[in-house]
């Protein structure tokens, strides 16, 4: 009676059922699998580093794929067209900047971490102010805005209130990622993945034969609603901003933050790495299709309740439209959106506290300890992101816009520091302390004076400074993210080259250039039955050849570097290399993004589609 009262058939309460049950069991799987051996920091962290290619990218897709693309998105379609669209297909190049670019250096220097390995490339304060960052953007942004999307949909299709919703979407997520570790969560991603793409290839379907078909669909829209490039003085989605502002964005999220990167370190070793990141980018091609195509029609199928309110295009289909058996399985696609994001931000919050804090207060800790440290970690931010919930309305009524927003002004001193870190030899530890910190300065003007400025409450300008805070509480979001960049990027470069550069040795590892060198910095090295001593900055072993009376034997632990290679072997070396299979994925991913963006970027929808 219940459910009937909330519009559910029977046969949609058994597919809601039939996944919990899943879940638990998976749960449960590991749970008693884990007990039966030692606590682990890296199996409950980085499940092991033992995860196919297959499941490192079908949980990259599910934990980036949240509540918030399954309202956001189809409140932007309704709202401005294919244009958000952008923001997916430009993952594709992301992904193979992150398989390619960083996670290369990431897995051969073993970081658990993002601010792990910020630490070692440049010093602990960065380390320190990277991980308070990512925790606010964490809470603010990734926690709250999955509770708050969530309500939405609980709201239209069962009639629960925001904190009801918020509540039973936190304890029924928080239960299996405490318990379970990344190993479960990695897990539940596969199978919310099939759910979630199943989910929404039915929707799209039943939402193209609502309107008639494809043809139908671009007929009655605007032209302008089939383009991803708009003019450069729109108010949401320049061409500039998206071509110029959204790759930094993109390259914080996908290759330095914390709940991304850690999809990949779980794999078996590079190459699962690198597969599991082009699979990943291919699947990205589809949420414009199955999110902000539904979300176009949703205006032309219910103009008055979507005009209103855009938030609500998706739950409108979802109960409208769908009949008994697909809309519990649509639910439970909704389901796994938010808690897989959930569980994906949980998770890696908790990581954070545990090995950037915790390890770091109590260096004498057990691995039982930490682990008990992540998972009281996770409570918390999850009961953080509960509170932050009433504020965000203040800066934006839209979800997207508010993400992408927050995003933008947080991201790009980070995206600064990455790329330098990971590229640029010459980059210190003064120069990415003074970038950071550039960067909360920059962030926190605009977060004060954006809510200001919508309730009219910033001063009239009378004064250059005036009118500068006024610009900078007005400018559209992508432009600011250029800007903020730029003076992140010069503040990074010009504190390095006036102060002195890293020491060679303690490159070893962390950069692309020296990704292969032998460490001789930053890492401590186990006692040697044998007998060792240090020479300079070498480790030497003391080795009894045969009896000796001039004493023993110094032999250098490092292994021999090989001489340079010639032209021949570069050759041949790169010509293996792009024979890799993962390689052709990579160069087909960037083909393809080229031909989605050049499609859509002629004002109309192509035929055939």
């Amino acid at each position: 009676i219940f459910f009937r009262t909330m519009g559910l058939d029977p046969i949609d309460v058994f597919c809601i059922g039939f996944y919990y049950a899943l879940i638990v069991g998976i749960t449960a799987k590991v749970y008693f699998k884990r007990q039966q051996g030692p606590a682990s920091t890296d199996g409950y962290f980085l499940a092991d580093r033992c995860m196919p290619w297959w499941a490192v990218g079908l949980s990259l897709f599910t934990s980036n794929i949240g509540s918030e693309h399954l309202i956001g998105l189809s409140s932007t379609g309704a709202a401005r067209g294919l244009a958000g669209g952008y923001f997916e297909w430009g993952a594709m190049y992301m992904l193979v900047l992150l398989g390619w670019g960083f996670i290369p250096v990431y897995i051969k220097k073993k970081v658990v971490t993002m601010p792990g390995y910020l630490e070692q490339r440049f010093s602990h304060r960065c380390r320190l102010v990277y991980a308070v960052t990512s925790l606010l953007m964490y809470v603010t942004m990734k926690i709250a805005v999955a509770l708050l999307s969530g309500a939405v949909v609980f709201e239209a299709i069962l009639g629960w209130n925001m904190y009801t919703s918020s509540v039973v979407l936190l304890v029924c997520t928080g239960l299996y990622t405490t318990i379970g570790g990344m190993l479960a969560v990695m897990w539940t991603e596969i199978l919310q993945s099939v759910i979630l793409l199943a989910g929404g290839l039915g929707l799209l379907l039943v939402t193209l034969n609502s309107v008639g078909g494809w043809t139908s669909l671009t007929h009655a829209l605007p032209q302008t609603y089939w383009s991803v490039m708009l003019p450069m003085n729109d108010p949401d989605y320049p061409w500039t901003g998206l071509a110029f502002g959204y790759p930094i964005l993109s390259l914080w999220y996908w290759c330095g933050d914390q709940v991304m990167v850690q999809r990949t370190l779980a794999a078996h070793d590079l190459k699962e790495a690198q597969k599991g990141c082009v699979l990943c980018g291919f699947l990205k091609a589809l949420p414009p299709f199955l999110f902000v195509v539904p979300g176009m029609a949703a205006r032309l199928l219910f103009p008055e309740e979507v005009g209103q309110n855009t938030n609500m295009a998706y739950p409108l289909l979802v109960t409208r439209l769908l009949p008994p058996g697909i809309l519990g399985l649509m639910v439970a696609a909704i389901l796994a959106a938010l808690m897989s994001s959930l569980a994906a931000v949980m998770n890696s919050a908790s990581t954070i506290i545990t090995m950037d804090f915790y390890a770091h207060l109590r260096p004498q800790a057990s691995n039982s300890e930490l682990v008990l440290a992540g998972r009281l970690g996770t409570g918390v931010v999850t009961i953080l992101g509960l509170l932050w919930l009433p504020i965000i309305p203040l800066f934006s009524t839209e979800l997207w816009t508010y993400v992408q927003s927050i995003t933008s002004y947080l991201a790009p001193s980070i995206s600064v520091v990455f790329i330098a870190g990971v590229f640029w030899d010459r980059a210190n530890s003064q120069g990415a302390l003074a970038s950071l910190c550039m960067g909360l300065v920059l962030a926190a003007v605009r977060i004060v004076l954006e809510p200001l400025s919508r309730s009219a409450m910033l001063p009239h300008p009378i004064s250059p400074v005036m009118h500068v805070l006024q610009w900078m509480a007005r400018c559209n979001f992508l432009h600011l993210c250029i800007l903020y960049f730029a003076i992140c990027a010069g503040v990074l470069i010009a504190v390095s080259l006036c102060t002195p550069p890293p020491p060679y040795e303690c490159l070893a590892g962390l950069t692309w250039t020296h990704q292969d060198a032998p460490v001789t910095c930053h890492e401590s090295v186990a006692p040697l039955d044998l007998g060792e001593e240090m020479v300079g900055d070498e480790l030497f072993v003391e080795v009894p050849l045969d009896p000796d009376p001039e004493g023993p034997v110094l032999v250098d632990t490092h292994p021999p570097t090989d001489p340079t290679p010639g032209a021949q072997e570069r050759c041949a070396s790169w010509a293996g290399a792009v024979r890799q299979p993962q390689t052709l994925g990579a160069a087909g991913l960037l083909v393809c993004f080229v031909a989605l963006v050049g499609a859509f970027s002629i004002g109309e929808a192509p035929d055939g589609v």
